[in-house]
């Protein structure tokens, strides 16, 4: 569009824009036809100046008015509507996870069927359930929680947040009375429940006692 309204402009076409459309209009090669004040006399109204207002009709109707003109001394571009431009946001977030989804199973690929040594950054970035790195981690981080005995906090900032959380007991509040971790680690079942947990747990003082795998069909 901005190629063509340069040599529009360069040609001596005057323009008139909104958010919908950009209207182009060369007085020399005008006809005087009278298409468009016949067309609609509130947006072209001859004795007013700018003598074209694009707020008094919709986009499309000033189109087809300017079609009819005889001389082409009007001329028009559309631009997107807005449900054009939130469809291809959505596209673009579409394809956004279908491209993480894939760098997910390729990067961590490579570990499945096997047990790895626990890490921290590429657990907090393993969310996937198609990557199943969590679960072949798990074992390596059971036997560093039992090690390290941290505390509620120190664990909750070493492996943050996860969806699954909040399901089932597992809480981040202080005053959760469970005092317990609880993360998705993998699921074997295409259709229904069969799914893996890790499950880290505290004393009421926020102490670790300890952590273990939960599965539940």
């Amino acid at each position: 569009m901005e190629k063509n309204r340069l040599e529009l402009e360069q040609q001596g076409f005057k323009t008139y824009e909104n958010d919908a459309i950009c209207v182009f209009w060369n007085p020399k090669m005008c006809a005087h036809a009278g298409k468009c004040v016949l067309g609609n006399g509130k947006v072209f109204e001859v004795g007013r100046r700018p003598w074209i207002d694009l707020s008094q009709a919709p986009a499309e109707e000033i189109a087809a008015i300017i079609d009819r003109c005889p001389s082409k001394a009007l001329q028009y571009e559309l631009k997107k509507n807005d449900t054009m431009k939130q469809s291809s946001i959505i596209s673009v977030v579409i394809i956004a996870f279908v491209m993480l989804t894939l760098f997910n199973i390729a990067v961590f690929a490579p570990t499945l069927h096997r047990q790895v040594p626990f890490n921290s950054w590429v657990w907090n970035h393993a969310h996937s359930p198609f990557g199943r790195v969590r679960y072949y981690m798990s074992e390596s981080l059971i036997e560093e929680l039992n090690q390290t005995q941290p505390t509620y906090q120190e664990a909750y900032e070493l492996l943050g947040e996860d969806f699954w959380d909040t399901f089932d007991g597992g809480c981040h509040k202080e005053k959760c009375i469970n005092r317990e971790l609880y993360y998705f680690l993998k699921s074997d079942a295409i259709i229904g429940w069969d799914h893996y947990y890790l499950s880290i747990e505290f004393d009421e003082q926020g102490n670790y006692k300890q952590a273990y795998i939960t599965h539940e069909d």
